[in-house]
Parts: structure tokens; C-alpha cells; sequence
């Protein structure tokens, strides 16, 4: 009769060496070392590496039932095959390390976890052929560790707060593989890189947690060439160091969807690196609540920013290149002081600037907001919080590049119009000073104000709250003007 036994390492040594283990045929009462023989699944039940032993499988052996404790390590050699076949319960039980230089094999119906404080490492030459199931638990990591070549990420469910970590890479600038699943965290940290390694358009389906750039060296990682595909990352968008580039072709159109915070640090870079015209890559704030944007590094390249419905956006430092506030897309702004800015274009379609006053009380006046160095299109509401005004709030974009909140403490008045030739000339006070006013006209004076036409814009009061204009004027039909402050 053939009887299973427990087996238990007793020192490092090589997986094959009946030398590295001991055994019990009663549960792990009574044991005999060495071991009569090393472990195989057709002689064993339970086969441990304990904490503190590095065991080397460095000829091909079929093993079930396995756990590594914390601190120990099994290590797979170059050129050899571990097999992890089906038995009961968990066939390879993972809370040390076990580092792949040759193949891990995982048969079907067998089940391998990693679990908390666990790492699962790939090195240079490692593959993995799973046809049974490989799972990481919360604050289980993977490790890919190639440095001159791709590799390939193995198939694995990747729960909640768990990490697939690329480390490794110098001049490789091969495509690496196995990305197009669904991660948890994801961790680009390969700090003697020197290359640009592509992902070749295929991204992770799902980032459900972080995706981290820690280092890239001075290479960068790349998501696409001319490809355009598109990254969901339900948690943060972090770029602690390195470069990160969108797409680096002709026609490449990368779209991040963003699910929380964007961080840039210093030294990070984000960039998008496309020679087509009309390529710009778009990062969506999608997060229904308040994602905060914060650029200390730097912004590389044609990059559409947009805020989706629900989205409100707190940002600090420079945006480039776009930005856009969808309807029903919010920005929370500050009047002290003024901390963000975009480079090119600022469009608001019906959208809401949430105006931080600080917790006083703003009297009438005119506060800066935020820079843009491009043209503004559309329209944004102001909302107060933190505080109160001495008026009626409005967003002011008068002056040229300039988003201000207006504090408007009274009604225009026009105290002398007069004709000189074809020129009506306007003039007035009791207006807000250094905030802007534009004139409307209509030939009928029951249409909506938003129908009215803009004949002035831009225009601004002065330091005591006077303006002085000119409308000309033809032989067209009789018109009515108002003057509307902040300019529409």
C-alpha cells in the first residue's frame, strides 16, 4: 500500500534533494529527515516551504498542494518546468515569493493564489502556460522582471488591492505582452530604463485601482504608436517619475478615462509625442464627485482635457493643452490666490465654476480665477461656497486669457448718450470697477436677451466704475441696446 506523506522543508537546498525535507505520515505528528524522497503530487499531500528556506526546482517535477510561508522562496530554474497539477484544495498557496526564470505550468482545474505579502516574480526567460487559475489577493504583487526582452504578463484575476508591478526593462523595445486583461493597481518602476517600451496599442482592458508610473529611467513607457486605444483606470492617475506617452506616431488618438486624481510630480512627464494633424490624445475626468488635477512636473504634446457630466475638477499647477467642462461638468476655483491655469483653449458648454471665497464675505470687485492661453468658448455659472459676496456672483472672461469672478454691486446707469455723425457714443457709472460689460441690440424688445445681438464685448469699467463707448450706428432699423455686465 502506497501512502501520502507531509512534507515540510527543513533547509534551503534543491526541490529534487530528499536532503532539503522532512516527512510525516501522520499529519505532521511524528517526522523523519531527511525524507525518504523529495516531493512529487503522486507521493506527497502537503509540501511547505517554510519561512526563511529557498528551495530550487532545477529539473522538471509535477507538485500539488504547495504552500510557501511568508519568507520562504521557491525558485524555478532556467530550462525547467514546475507543473502544479489538480488535487484538493489549493494547489499552489502562495504567501512568500516564487520566482520564475524557467516555466510554471498550471493545469486545468488546478488553482495557484497569491495572497497578502506574497510575490509572484518573472525573470528574464520565465513563461507560464495556465490553463487553471491564478488569482492575486489584496496586497498580492506580480512582478515582471524582464530586463532586454518583452515577456508576458500571465492571465490572472487581479482582486481589489492587488498589484501587477513591470520592473526590470533597460533597452528592451520589444512589445511586451499579457496586458490586455484587468488589473487592480498597475506599476511601471524600471529605473534603469533606457529605451521607449511600447505596449503597441493594447492596453490593460481595466485598471480598477492606480496606474503608476514610478520610473521609466530616461526611456519612457508608450500605450500606442498609431493605434487608438483607450485606458479605463478607476483609481488614481499617478506620474511619480519617468515619461509616459500617449502615442508616438502619425495618427495615434489615445483617450485616458480617469476615475480619480491625476498627480504629475516633479520629474514626472506626460506627454503625447503624434506628427498628425488633429491627433491629440483626450484624458476624461469621469469620476462622478470631485477629481483633483495637480501638475508639478510637466505636460509634453497636444492633450484634450475634458470634465464629463458629474465631474467636478480641483486643480492645482499647469494643464496642457485643452480643457473642456462638459454640460453639467464642474471646476472648483479659489480666489486665494489663484493656483491653475491652461495653456490653450478653455470651452465650457453650460457648465459651473465653483468658487472658493475662503470663508469671508467678498465685496464688489473683480478676482482673478485662473489663466487660459487661448480663446474661451461657451459659458460658465458661478457657484459660492466656503463664503459669500456683497452682490451677484457671476464668471467674468472680459479680459483677454482671464477667468475672474465678478462681485457686481450695482445697475449700470447711462447718463449721457449722444450722436456724433453715424457714432452713438454711451456713457456712464455705477459700474463694478475693473469688471467687463458688452452692449446687445435688438429691434425688438420683447426677445429673449439670449436672442439679442452682441454689438460691444469686452468692454471695462474703469477704476470708479465709469465707461464711456461708441455704437455705430446706420441707417437700419431702429434698435434697442442693453448694457450687460460681466460682457456676454
Amino acid at each position: 500500500m502506497f501512502f501520502l506523506a507531509t512534507r515540510a522543508s527543513i533547509a534551503s537546498g534543491n526541490l529534487s534533494d530528499p536532503n532539503t525535507w522532512e516527512q510525516s505520515y501522520d499529519g505532521g505528528v511524528t517526522w523523519t529527515n531527511p525524507a525518504a524522497y523529495a516531493p512529487t503530487d503522486v507521493n506527497s499531500t502537503n509540501v511547505t516551504i517554510q519561512n526563511g528556506h529557498t528551495v530550487v526546482n532545477s529539473a522538471n517535477t509535477r507538485l500539488d498542494q504547495v504552500i510557501v510561508q511568508t519568507g520562504g522562496q521557491l525558485g524555478i530554474n532556467t530550462a525547467t518546468t514546475l507543473t502544479i497539477t489538480n488535487g484538493p484544495g489549493t494547489s499552489l498557496d502562495i504567501s512568500g515569493t516564487v520566482d520564475v526564470t524557467g516555466s510554471l505550468v498550471i493545469n486545468t482545474n488546478a488553482s495557484v493564489v497569491v495572497r497578502a505579502g506574497g510575490i509572484l516574480e518573472t525573470e528574464q526567460g520565465g513563461t507560464y502556460t495556465v490553463t487553471g487559475t491564478l488569482t492575486f489577493n489584496s496586497g498580492a504583487m506580480y512582478q515582471h522582471n524582464y530586463t532586454t526582452g518583452a515577456g508576458t504578463i500571465p492571465t490572472a484575476t487581479w482582486n481589489a488591492g492587488s498589484t501587477c508591478e513591470i520592473t526590470g526593462f533597460t533597452s528592451s523595445t520589444a512589445t511586451l505582452a499579457g496586458q490586455n486583461q484587468s488589473f487592480y493597481n498597475f506599476l511601471w518602476n524600471c529605473p534603469n530604463q533606457t529605451a521607449a517600451l511600447p505596449l503597441g496599442g493594447t492596453v490593460p482592458t481595466a485598471v480598477n485601482g492606480d496606474f503608476t508610473v514610478a520610473s521609466t529611467g530616461t526611456g519612457e513607457i508608450r500605450l500606442s504608436n498609431n493605434n487608438s486605444p483607450t485606458l479605463n483606470v478607476l483609481g488614481n492617475v499617478n506620474i511619480l517619475g519617468g515619461r509616459l506617452t500617449l502615442a508616438s506616431g502619425a495618427n495615434g488618438k489615445v483617450v485616458i478615462n480617469a476615475g480619480n486624481n491625476v498627480f504629475i510630480a516633479t520629474g514626472g512627464a506626460l506627454s503625447n509625442a503624434v506628427s498628425g494633424s488633429g491627433s491629440a490624445g483626450t484624458i476624461n475626468f469621469v469620476k462622478a464627485g470631485t477629481q483633483i488635477f495637480t501638475n508639478g512636473g510637466a505636460i509634453i504634446g497636444p492633450i484634450n482635457w475634458v470634465i464629463k457630466n458629474g465631474s467636478t475638477l480641483n486643480g492645482t499647477g499647469v494643464l496642457s493643452s485643452n480643457l473642456t467642462l462638459e454640460t453639467g461638468g464642474q471646476i472648483r476655483l479659489t480666489t486665494n490666490p489663484s493656483v491653475f491655469s491652461v495653456v490653450n483653449n478653455l470651452t465650457a458648454s453650460n457648465a459651473t465654476a465653483i468658487v472658493d471665497v475662503g470663508g469671508g464675505v467678498l465685496a464688489a470687485g473683480t478676482y482673478p480665477l485662473m489663466n487660459f492661453g487661448g480663446n474661451f468658448n461657451g459659458a460658465l455659472t458661478a457657484a459660492i461656497t466656503d463664503g459669500s459676496v456683497s452682490g451677484t456672483a457671476a464668471i467674468d472672461t472680459g479680459v483677454p486669457n482671464l477667468v475672474s469672478l465678478a462681485v457686481i454691486g450695482g445697475q449700470p446707469h447711462v447718463a449721457s448718450p449722444g450722436f456724433s455723425g453715424a457714432t452713438l457714443t454711451i456713457s456712464g457709472n455705477n459700474g463694478t470697477p475693473g469688471v467687463s460689460y458688452g452692449v446687445l441690440g435688438s429691434t425688438n424688445l420683447a426677445l429673449p436677451l439670449a436672442q439679442w445681438t452682441p454689438i460691444i464685448r469686452n468692454g471695462l469699467f474703469d477704476g470708479s466704475g465709469n465707461f464711456n463707448t461708441n455704437v455705430f450706428t446706420t441707417n437700419a432699423a431702429q434698435q434697442f441696446l442693453i448694457i450687460r455686465s460681466p460682457s456676454p
